[in-house]
C-alpha cells in the first residue's frame, strides 16, 4: 500500500506551497517563489546562500519523506477497518498515480487556497474526470479527499518545517534579489571573474580548514556561505577562523549542572557533541527538534490541564455554581485554544440565566475556533447552537440561516461517511430544528418536509439498531412533531397516525424501564396528545380514556418528587383536560372535582412563586374553568366569584406587561365572563360595562394586528355581546349599530376562508341577530333578507356534515325564525320539524330542545287553521 516516487515529488509541492504561505506575507509571488527555491531552482535560488539551497534541498528531502510515512496515517484515520478497504485504496493510489500530473495545482493555485485545505481539495477535484474512481467510489474518494487535505496542511502543521521556512527571511531576500536584477546589467565579465575567483579561494580554504580540523567539508559549507554573505572579503579569513574557535570552545565547555530535566541537558549535549565535528547544521536540526518535542509536550500538558478545567467546571455546573464554572471553562479554553468545547458549554450556562447576547458571543468563539481546527461537526454544532439564541430572540430568519448553514455542513459530513451514525443523528436533529422555524413562521408544508426528513433519518437509525434508546426516542419525537403538523393542517387522521406511533415508542421505552421518569412524561405526553385528537374528532369515551392514562402517569411521578414543579403543573393540566372531556359529557360534577384538583395544584405553585407568570396564568384558567361549571350549575354568585378571581390575576400581568398580547386577549376574555353572569343576574349595566372593556382591549389588538384573524373574531364577538345588551335595554338602534360592526368583520373572515367552518356559522349568527332587530323595528322586509342569508350559510354547512347536530339545530333555529316573521310559515315549520323529528329519532336532541317537536307541532296547526 503506497505512493509512487513520482507521485510523491508531486504531493511535496502541495506540502511546500501550504508551508509557503505561512512563512511569508508578501502573497502569492512570493510564496510561489519559495516553492520554486525548495523544488530546485528558480529566481529566487539567486538571492539565497549555498547553504541555505543545501538547507532547501534537505527540507524536500524531509518533506518527502513525512509524505510517504503520513499516508497511511491518514488513511487509517479515514477508515476504521483498512483491511476491508484495501482493495479500494490501492485503486484509489493508481488513479491518483495516473491523474495527480494533470490535474495538481499550479504553486500560484495552491497558495491562492488560502490555508483552507477544503478549498484546495475542491478546486483539485474539480478537475477529476467524472468517470474516475477517484469520483465514483466513495472509499476512492475518501482517499483522495485525505492525500490531498492531508499533504497541504502537512509543512505548516509541523513546528520544525514551518520555522525552518521562516528562518530564511524570504522578504528580506526578495528585496535583496529585486536589487540585484538592477544591477546585474551592469557587472562586467571581468566582475563576474572576480566573483568566481574569490569562490574558489573560499571554496579552497574550507577544504584546507577541513582537513586541518578533520571535520567534514560540507559541515562548514554553512559557515563558509554566512560569513562570505555578511563579512566584507578583507576580514573573510579572519571571521572563520574567530568562528572556527567560538565553536571549538563551545563544543569544549561542558553543559552546567542545571535543574533542567535529562532529555533537555542530553540535547545539548549531543549538540556540542556535533559543535565539537563543526557540524553547526546538525547541532542546530538536533536543538531544533527536541524543542519541537517539548513544545508538543508542552501542548499535551496544557491539553490535560484544560481537560482538568473541564471535570471541574462540569462538577460545578452540577451544584449551580454557575459564575464558577463559567471560569473554569473559560481556563480551559485558554489552555487548549484548539478546543471550541468549553464555549459552547459557556454559551449554555449563560442561554441557562437568560443572558442571549452574551451567549451569542460564546457561540461564535466557540464558531471561529472551529473554522481555525477545521472541525466541521463543531461548526455545524455553532451554527446550531447561535440558530437557538436567534430564534429565543424572535429572530427567526436569522435563526433559519444559522440552522440552514448547520445543516449543509451535517449533510456534507453524513454523505462522506453514512455509516456515521453520530453524523447522522446530527442531521435529523439540523431537519427538526429547520422545521420549528418553517412552522413558527407558519409555512406548514416547509415545516412537514423538514420534519420528514428528520423522520427518515431517525427511522433508518432506530432500525439499524432496535436497542439504542436515545434513537428510539428521536424517532417517537419526529412522529410528535409531524402529528403537530398534522393537526395545524386539521388533518385528523394522519395526526392520529403519526401520534399512535409515537405513543407505542414512548410506551415500549416506559416498560423497558419503568424507573426512567423522563421516559414516562414522554408516554403521559403521548397519551395526552391522543387525547387531544380524540377530542376533536368528537370521541369523547377515547380521549378520556387517554387522559386518564396521562393522569395516572403524572400522578406517580408527581407523588415521588412533590418537589418538582413541572410534574406538578403537567398534573394540572390533566386534570384540566379530564375536566373539559366530564364538561361535553355533561357530567358537571365530576368536571368541577376535577378542575378544583388542578386550580389547587396552581394555588400551590402561584404561591411559592408570585413572580412565576406562567404559573400566575395557569392559576386564572383555573378559576375560569370553574366560574364556567357554577356557570352551567346556574351558581351565578360562586361563578362571579372565580371570575373575578380569574380577573384580578390577569389584569395585574396584563399591566406588568401591556406589549403582552396574550394577558391582553386573557383579560378581555376575563371581562366578557363577568359580562356574562351580569347578563344572566340582570344586571344590564354592568354586563355592559365589562362588555365594553373587553371591546376596547380586543379592539386595540385587531388594529395592532389586522391580519390576526382569532383576534378579529375576538372583536365580532364583543360586538354581538353588546348587542344583545342593547337589544334587552331596547336600544334597537345601538343593538344593530353593534350586530352590523360584529357581522362586516366576519363577512371578511368568511371570504378570506371559505372552507373555515366555524367562520361561516359565526356569519350566520350576525345575519339571524340582524334579522330579529329587523323584525323588532317591524322591517320584515330586510329581516327576511337576514334571515335567508343566515338559512343559506346553515343548509350548506348541515349538507356538507349532516352528522353535526349543532349544524342541524342551526338550521331548525333559522326556520322558525323565518316563520316567526311570517314568510311561508308552515313550510318552515314543518322543515323545521322534520329536522326535530330526525334528530330525536337519532337521540341526538338535546333535554333542553326536546320542546322542539310539541311546540313546533302547535304551531303548524295553528297556522294552517
Amino acid at each position: 500500500m503506497g505512493l509512487s516516487d513520482n507521485c510523491q515529488n508531486m504531493l511535496c509541492d502541495i506540502a511546500v506551497v501550504g508551508g509557503a504561505i505561512t512563512a511569508t506575507a508578501l502573497g502569492v509571488n512570493v510564496a510561489t517563489g519559495v516553492v520554486e527555491l525548495v523544488s530546485g531552482g528558480g529566481k529566487l535560488a539567486l538571492a539565497v546562500s549555498r547553504e541555505q539551497q543545501d538547507r532547501c534541498e534537505k527540507l524536500l528531502r524531509n518533506v518527502k519523506k513525512r509524505v510517504a510515512r503520513d499516508v497511511d496515517g491518514w488513511i487509517r484515520s479515514e477508515f476504521r477497518d483498512t483491511e476491508a478497504a484495501r482493495a479500494d485504496i490501492e485503486a484509489a493510489f493508481d488513479e491518483l498515480d495516473r491523474l495527480l500530473p494533470t490535474i495538481k495545482p499550479t504553486p500560484a493555485e495552491a497558495v491562492e487556497a488560502s490555508f483552507n485545505a477544503e478549498t484546495l481539495y475542491q478546486r483539485i477535484s474539480a478537475r477529476v474526470p467524472g468517470d474516475s474512481l477517484l469520483r465514483t467510489n466513495p472509499n476512492a474518494a475518501k482517499v483522495f479527499r485525505a492525500v490531498i487535505t492531508g499533504t497541504y496542511t502537512l509543512v505548516r502543521s509541523d513546528p520544525a518545517f514551518s520555522a525552518t521556512l521562516t528562518s530564511f527571511g524570504f522578504e528580506r531576500l526578495f528585496a535583496n534579489l529585486e536589487a540585484m536584477d538592477g544591477k546585474l546589467d551592469q557587472l562586467t565579465r571581468g566582475q563576474l571573474e572576480i566573483k568566481l575567483d574569490l569562490k574558489r579561494n573560499h571554496e579552497e580554504q574550507m577544504q584546507a580548514h577541513a582537513r586541518r580540523l578533520g571535520a567534514q567539508p560540507e559541515d562548514l559549507r554553512p559557515l563558509f556561505d554566512a560569513v562570505e554573505r555578511d563579512v566584507p572579503e578583507a576580514s573573510f579569513g579572519p571571521a572563520i577562523k574567530e568562528a572556527v574557535e567560538a565553536l571549538k570552545a563551545r563544543a569544549a565547555n561542558p553543559v552546567p549542572l542545571l535543574n533542567d530535566p535529562e532529555e533537555i541537558r542530553r540535547a545539548i549535549e549531543i549538540a556540542r557533541e556535533r559543535l565539537g565535528h563543526l557540524d553547526t547544521d546538525g547541532a542546530i536540526d538536533h536543538l531544533r527538534k527536541v524543542r519541537a518535542e517539548q513544545a508538543e509536550i508542552r501542548q499535551e500538558r496544557q491539553r490535560g490541564e484544560a481537560r482538568l478545567a473541564k471535570e471541574e467546571a462540569e462538577i460545578l455546573k452540577i451544584v449551580y455554581r454557575w459564575d464558577e464554572a463559567i471560569a473554569a471553562f473559560q481556563a480551559a479554553a485558554d489552555l487548549d485554544p484548539s478546543d471550541c468545547r468549553p464555549w459552547f458549554e459557556i454559551g449554555d450556562i449563560r442561554t441557562f440565566r437568560g443572558n442571549l447576547e452574551g451567549a451569542l458571543a460564546n457561540y461564535q468563539k466557540g464558531m471561529e475556533t472551529a473554522k481555525a481546527t477545521g472541525n466541521q461537526r463543531d461548526l455545524s454544532v455553532s451554527h446550531t447552537k447561535i440558530g437557538d439564541i436567534r430564534t429565543a430572540q424572535g429572530n427567526l430568519a436569522a435563526a433559519l440561516e444559522a440552522y440552514q448553514a448547520g445543516l449543509d455542513i451535517a449533510d456534507a459530513l453524513a454523505k462522506a461517511d453514512p455509516n456515521n451514525t453520530e453524523w447522522q443523528r446530527d442531521l435529523s436533529v439540523s431537519h427538526n430544528k429547520i422545521g420549528d422555524i418553517r412552522t413558527a413562521q407558519g409555512n406548514l408544508a416547509a415545516a412537514l418536509e423538514a420534519y420528514q426528513a428528520g423522520l427518515d433519518i431517525a427511522d433508518a437509525l432506530a432500525k439499524a439498531d432496535p436497542n439504542n434508546t436515545q434513537w428510539q426516542r428521536d424517532l417517537s419525537v419526529s412522529h410528535n412533531r409531524i402529528g403537530d403538523i398534522r393537526t395545524a393542517q386539521g388533518n385528523l387522521t394522519a395526526t392520529l397516525e403519526a401520534y399512535q406511533a409515537d405513543l407505542d415508542i414512548a410506551d415500549a421505552l416506559a416498560k423497558a424501564d419503568p424507573n426512567n421518569t423522563e421516559w414516562q412524561r414522554d408516554l403521559s405526553v403521548s397519551h395526552e396528545k391522543i387525547g387531544n385528537i380524540r377530542t376533536a374528532q368528537g370521541d369523547l369515551a377515547g380521549a378520556l380514556e387517554a387522559y386518564q392514562a396521562a393522569l395516572d402517569i403524572r400522578d406517580t411521578l408527581a407523588k415521588a418528587d412533590p418537589n418538582n414543579t413541572e410534574w406538578q403543573r403537567d398534573l394540572s393540566v390533566s386534570h384540566d383536560r379530564i375536566g373539559n372531556i366530564r364538561t361535553a359529557q355533561g357530567n358537571l360534577t365530576a368536571a368541577l372535582e376535577a378542575y378544583q384538583a388542578g386550580l389547587d395544584i396552581r394555588n400551590t405553585l402561584a404561591k411559592a412563586d408570585p413572580n412565576n407568570t406562567q404559573w400566575q396564568r395557569d392559576l386564572s384558567v383555573s378559576h375560569n374553568k370553574i366560574g364556567d361549571i357554577r356557570t352551567a350549575q346556574g351558581n351565578l354568585t360562586a361563578a362571579l366569584e372565580a371570575y373575578q378571581a380569574g380577573l384580578d390575576i390577569a389584569d395585574t400581568l396584563a399591566r406588568a406587561d401591556p406589549n403582552n398580547t396574550e394577558w391582553q386577549r386573557d383579560l378581555s376574555v376575563s371581562h366578557e365572563k363577568i359580562g356574562n353572569i351580569r347578563t344572566a343576574q340582570g344586571d344590564l349595566a354592568g354586563a355592559l360595562e365589562a362588555y365594553q372593556a373587553a371591546l376596547d382591549i380586543r379592539d386595540t389588538l385587531a388594529k395592532t394586528d389586522p391580519h390576526n384573524t382569532e383576534w378579529q373574531r375576538d372583536l365580532s364577538v364583543s360586538h354581538n355581546k353588546i348587542g344583545d345588551i342593547r337589544t334587552a335595554q331596547g336600544n334597537l338602534a345601538a343593538a344593530l349599530e353593534s350586530y352590523q360592526s360584529g357581522l362586516d368583520i366576519r363577512t371578511a373572515l368568511a371570504k378570506a376562508d371559505p372552507n373555515n367552518t366555524q367562520w361561516q356559522r359565526d356569519l350566520s349568527v350576525s345575519h339571524e341577530r340582524i334579522g330579529d332587530i329587523r323584525t323588532a323595528q317591524g322591517n320584515l322586509a330586510a329581516a327576511l333578507e337576514s334571515y335567508q342569508s343566515g338559512l343559506d350559510i346553515r343548509t350548506a354547512l348541515a349538507k356538507a356534515d349532516p352528522n353535526n347536530t349543532q349544524w342541524q339545530r342551526d338550521l331548525i333555529v333559522s326556520h322558525w325564525r323565518i316563520a316567526a316573521a311570517g314568510f311561508d310559515p308552515v313550510d318552515h315549520y314543518e322543515q323545521a320539524l322534520e329536522i326535530s323529528r330526525l334528530l330525536a329519532a337519532e337521540g341526538k336532541l338535546a333535554p333542553v330542545d326536546e320542546y322542539f317537536i310539541p311546540e313546533l307541532e302547535k304551531l303548524i296547526t295553528q297556522v294552517a287553521k
